[in-house]
């Protein structure tokens, strides 16, 4: 990882650095982070591969935002077994043209009937949002690009969705809830669907998550 703390009061030098960060992002696959004060610019570029979670202190939030189309979010926060978290939804998303907040919503065609018992979460509706808990920090690199069925269908083979998600603490959240983190590892949230079919879904929400005890 590189790190660039720049004690600069002019813009011009300013702009430098900034360009200097849209290099490195565009030539070395990683994502860079920027912020400057009065006096300074802060870049931070670090590699995609690397997690850079930590956990959340006792009586802390944190907000992050939940993608509809990603098969894991994740919060960059690392949890511990016996953690209590609070964790709150706000917004609207929709799986094709069927939207819903949080809670989810029953199946709205015989389509989605049939295909109900494939959800990722069985016992929640499409469209609830689901927190998992995985050892693997680097999960939301693995989500497929793609908006196309079935390429979607065969990356979640290549990808072992299944897999990643029978090894995964996973609980109902909707748009409040209260958890205890089961096992040590890393939190992700996703809209629950079936796990080729996310590319027709949109929208976003946004969660606040606090830590209780």
């Amino acid at each position: 990882s590189i790190v660039i703390d720049v004690r600069a009061r002019h813009g011009f030098a300013k702009l430098c650095f900034f360009v200097a960060a849209e290099f490195l992002q565009q030539f070395r696959a990683a994502t860079v982070v920027r912020t400057h004060t009065a006096h300074a610019v802060f870049i931070w570029c670090t590699d995609d591969n690397v997690s850079h979670a930590a956990e959340l202190m006792m009586g802390a939030s944190m907000v992050v935002q939940v993608q509809a189309q990603n098969l894991w979010n994740s919060a960059n926060l690392r949890v511990v077994a016996g953690q209590v978290y609070e964790i709150q939804a706000q917004g609207k998303w929709s799986d094709r043209e069927y939207e819903t907040d949080a809670n989810g919503i029953e199946s709205q065609s015989v389509i989605q009937g049939w295909f109900a018992p494939a959800r990722r979460f069985k016992s929640g509706d499409w469209g609830t949002l689901i927190a998992a808990v995985h050892e693997n920090a680097d999960l939301e690199q693995k989500n497929p690009n793609t908006n196309n069925a079935v390429f979607q269908f065969f990356e979640e083979n290549i990808n072992q969705i299944e897999a990643v998600d029978q090894q995964s603490e996973m609980q109902r959240i909707g748009t409040q809830s209260q958890i205890t983190i089961g096992r040590n590892g890393y939190l992700y949230l996703f809209f629950n669907d079936v796990r080729f079919a996310y590319g027709n879904n949109r929208g976003l929400l946004t969660v606040k998550i606090s830590r209780i005890s």
